[in-house]
């Protein structure tokens, strides 16, 4: 079931059941990707991976004024019946050309199929690595039990102190206990869906792809993956990169090491103000070639 929502920009949006709780984040943070002089004008060639329910490829439609022609892989499928929707006759998409992929992507000679994560009231959060997701969950809650014990703790008396010393322990507990964890998931609707797996690589060689003007990445922990999914022969091609990624174990590193070798002279990485917010260690990054 859908249910959607008006959007000034981008008209009416349509969003899978229970996923409504993201939904103004998930607008909000898309404006993040147009920074620092990445640019679409008509006629460009869009990847999109990780297009959850459409909103990305909407606002560089809206941006480039129409005539994109879109490559969109979403694997999960309440999620993927949302994109379908959303880009089936929304006015924003102009004339654009459209290639949809009920899939998710990988490095070249990974698995044809993974188990996905995925949160009903939480889609965005959807993750091949809920290890990863879970220690993103447990610095969340973490970051609100700590701001509510520094404002507890400006209450004059001693109440405050310890009120905010209680709600920071047991706030902080919600993604680090089993009993509490496992209730966490039930909240969030958590289920296992195991889904499809392709490359950039095959994407390009199957669909005869000249160029990618801008390669859009959100991906929650896999973004490495992705860019090992491209070879020598399609680096080339790409023109622009736009990614949200979570700096895990060096991955920021490695991602611009890949960048670097593959030709682009500019890349910038940045912490959006709302995962300072939330204490998560998120970063978008931007990169050009000259």
């Amino acid at each position: 079931m859908l249910l959607s929502k008006l959007v000034p920009t981008l008209g009416r949006v349509h969003y899978p059941l229970g996923g409504g709780g993201q939904f103004a984040d998930l607008i909000t943070e898309i404006d993040e990707y147009f920074q620092h002089g990445i640019t679409l004008v008509p006629g460009d060639v869009v990847f999109d991976v990780g297009a959850n329910i459409g909103a990305f490829a909407l606002h560089a439609s809206r941006r480039a004024g129409g005539g994109l022609e879109l490559f969109c892989f979403e694997p999960i499928p309440p999620v993927y019946a949302a994109l379908e929707r959303n880009l089936a006759d929304n006015p924003v998409l102009g004339a654009a050309k459209k290639h949809l992929y009920q899939a998710g992507l990988t490095s070249m000679g990974g698995p044809s199929r993974a188990t996905f994560h995925y949160f009903k009231r939480l889609p965005c959060d959807t993750t091949l690595h809920i290890d990863e997701k879970r220690e993103e969950f447990a610095a969340f809650f973490q970051a609100k039990g700590q701001k509510f014990d520094e404002q507890m703790r400006r209450v004059p008396g001693g109440v405050g102190r310890v009120v905010g010393g209680l709600t920071k322990r047991s706030v902080s507990g919600i993604a680090t206990s089993p009993l509490t964890r496992a209730a966490l998931d039930r909240a969030l609707g958590l289920t296992k869906l195991e889904c499809p797996l392709t490359n950039i690589d095959a994407i390009v060689a199957a669909d005869g792809v000249d160029r990618i003007d801008l390669l859009k990445v959100d991906v929650e922990g896999a973004e490495l993956d992705v860019l090992l999914g491209i070879g020598p022969t399609t680096w080339p091609k790409i023109k622009q990169v736009v990614m949200e990624g979570h700096d895990k174990a060096g991955r920021l590193d490695r991602i611009k090491g890949l960048l670097v070798s593959a030709g682009f002279s500019f890349i910038r990485s940045e912490v959006p103000p709302l995962a300072i917010e939330r204490g998560l260690n998120n970063f978008v990054l931007h990169a050009r070639r000259s």
